[in-house]
């Protein structure tokens, strides 16, 4: 039997130290994804169907985040969505940037549709990356199209599984097994680790391969804004999230009001029930719920939320860069009446 301890982002905190940092402006939340695909600012929309297509990409492509396009719609709803981002940037007289494309590991005919109409950034995206059909999937890619794509696959959540996708060939690799919000595998599998170990673990396997840029987005597990913080800090390049743009005006979907008048819009794990009978997926295990959110507005409006609390979260560790806190960070483990006293709360007699 085989035991080890793991930690998520409730269980620590970031010890404040030593900052000459006058103002957040000082602060640059420049990162990457690829060695050719830069960001702005660390966010990445998650590869849901009701968080990312062609409108919620472009819009965080705006601000210097991306999104990633999920799979599940037909390949001529694909290349529609890709027709239609590319023709935003034209009407907005942006430089282009190249969307990111979800492939399964049976999607040969997307990938070739896709390659063809330029896209040159895939996503492996499954529920478990450490698996023979992932590394197959990979290397025929690679033996294909060599270096002219790039490939970002997961998800895994060991040391282990994030050695191996680099080693397959991935350039990125996807972290994160049953943290997100609307996503029951640890429930209803047992299956999963803390997503902060998680993050932990899969940086060291990066960081231990010194021949190859390579790159590490965490997906799941952000409750607060304070947990992206967390996140980069462990190592990772980028955090997908999806809960947290879930209901935003340029989500798929339509908004609609609840029996109490609120404006809403629904969000849903890709392993729900809901999700499976739609796409028809049939004898796969239910790892997923859906729901509704309350419709937040644009997305415009909460990335320069995300991004001034992230840079005010760089300057409690004296980190002018997303590296620089990688270098200086120092967590302390806190208990369950620790994690309370950080939240609001008011005196009592």
């Amino acid at each position: 039997m085989h035991f080890e301890e793991g930690l998520t982002f409730d269980d620590v905190l970031i010890i404040p130290q030593y900052s000459d940092i006058e103002h957040r402006s000082d602060v640059s939340l420049a990162t990457k994804i690829f060695s050719n695909y830069s960001l702005e600012l660390p966010f990445v929309s998650a590869n849901m169907d009701t968080v990312t297509e062609y409108q919620m990409a472009f819009a965080m492509a705006q601000h210097g985040a991306c999104g990633i396009l999920h799979r599940y719609m037909s390949i001529e709803e694909m290349l529609t969505e890709l027709e239609n981002y590319k023709e935003l940037f034209v009407e907005h007289k942006l430089d282009y940037q190249s969307l990111i494309v979800s492939l399964g590991v049976q999607d040969e005919a997307r990938l070739e549709a896709a390659y063809g109409a330029g896209i040159r950034h895939f996503c492996i995206d499954v529920a478990h990356g450490h698996h023979a059909l992932v590394k197959k999937k990979i290397q025929a890619i690679r033996d294909k199209y060599k270096n002219e794509v790039h490939i970002m696959a997961g998800n895994v959540a060991s040391y282990e599984g994030a050695k191996a996708l680099y080693d397959w060939g991935a350039d990125c690799i996807k972290v994160g097994i049953g943290p997100g919000s609307v996503c029951t595998t640890r429930i209803k599998t047992g299956a999963g680790y803390p997503q902060l170990s998680a993050i932990i673990n899969a940086a060291k396997a990066k960081n231990e391969i010194k021949n190859k840029e390579l790159f590490l987005v965490a997906d799941g597990g952000i409750k607060y804004y304070g947990d992206i913080t967390k996140a980069l800090a462990a190592g990772a390049d980028a955090v997908m999230m999806g809960s947290i743009f879930a209901g935003c005006k340029e989500t798929p979907g339509i908004v609609w009001r609840n029996e109490n008048e609120e404006m809403t819009k629904s969000f849903r794990g890709m392993a729900s029930a809901a999700a499976q009978s739609e796409f028809g997926i049939e004898n796969i295990n239910e790892e997923g719920i859906a729901l509704t959110v309350k419709y937040k507005g644009s997305v415009r409006h909460i990335l320069p939320r995300m991004a001034k609390g992230l840079r005010s979260g760089l300057s409690y560790s004296g980190a002018k860069t997303i590296r620089e806190l990688q270098e200086k960070v120092r967590f302390v483990k806190i208990t369950s009446a620790s994690f309370q006293e950080s939240k609001p709360h008011k005196a009592s007699r």
